[in-house]
């Protein structure tokens, strides 16, 4: 199934709510995510689709700050990696970020 939309950025903060059934596995939400590229789209552990706008500058700005900050203590700890604001986890609940 093919999910793809197209809000105006004048839209936005938008919220989305799409409770398929059954939900979408992990791979259909992929799938919708890279169909829809120039939005930022989030999914609860209920399944719940949210879109929100881009940061701002100030609130971006200090995500760079805080993640290269990140970056250089994992870096001198050596025991993991450290990773932008904008990669996506997907957690045990289901919920992705």
């Amino acid at each position: 199934m093919t999910r793809q939309f197209v809000l105006p950025s004048e839209r936005l903060p938008a919220r989305l709510s799409m409770n398929p059934d059954p939900p979408m596995s992990d791979d259909e939400y992929f799938d919708f995510c890279m169909l829809n590229p120039n939005v930022r789209v989030e999914r609860t552990a209920q399944g719940e689709i949210l879109i929100a706008p881009p940061a701002g500058w100030e609130s971006d700005h200090q995500c760079l700050d805080l993640g290269g900050q990140l970056a250089n203590w994992a870096k001198r700890d050596g025991r993991g990696k450290a990773s932008g604001c904008s990669a996506e986890f997907i957690l045990p609940t289901g919920a992705a970020f």
